[in-house]
């Protein structure tokens, strides 16, 4: 049943992205032609930030320190979609990984959304030294917005993902310091 409703908020979640974006495409791509032939370009094809922040378990009520990475690659002609990847590292009482791809959408220059599946991967120490140690995996998904500020040729983009990952429930909140190229 959790699968369901993740495929239909991800179904949803495209579907008003592509009637937003068709209802603005032809302003937006007139506006985004100019921009990029002109000195004041903000538009790269590939965006490469750190991201520093918490990580909340919603059931638990715990907060986390998380730092990590993400990189966004812009290949489709309208400009709107992206493909990424991002690494997180959840500072928990064992240190929990995350690793994930997304399909991202920008409504504007710079607002964006993104969706996209991953896994979170635990390392569990036995009780008897690293031998009996063993990696926990669990499969999550992840819904996101952000908004970029352009600050002297850097973006700077707090953002707001939601993670759902065995049954739970988890709220990452942050800012995103990056650079497009």
């Amino acid at each position: 049943m959790r699968i369901i409703l993740k495929i239909s908020l991800l179904l949803l979640c495209l579907n008003l992205s592509q009637a937003f974006g068709q209802q603005h495409q032809s302003t937006s791509d007139q506006s985004h032609d100019t921009r990029e032939e002109g000195e004041g370009s903000h538009f790269h094809r590939n965006h490469l930030a750190f991201f520093s922040g918490v990580t909340s378990e919603l059931e638990a009520e715990k907060t986390h320190f998380t730092l990590g990475a993400d990189y966004v690659n812009r290949p489709f002609s309208t400009k709107h979609w992206g493909i990424g990847v991002f690494g997180e590292a959840i500072m928990a009482s064992h240190t929990e990984w995350l690793l994930g791809i997304t399909c991202n959408y920008y409504f504007e220059e710079n607002i964006w959304l993104r969706t996209g599946p991953g896994i979170e991967m635990v390392k569990v120490e036995g009780g008897h030294g690293d031998h009996d140690s063993e990696t926990h995996k669990e499969f999550l998904y992840r819904i996101g917005l952000g908004y970029d500020f352009d600050v002297a040729g850097f973006t700077m983009a707090p953002s707001l993902d939601v993670d759902f990952v065995g049954g739970e429930s988890f709220l990452v909140l942050g800012l995103n310091i990056g650079k497009g190229f």
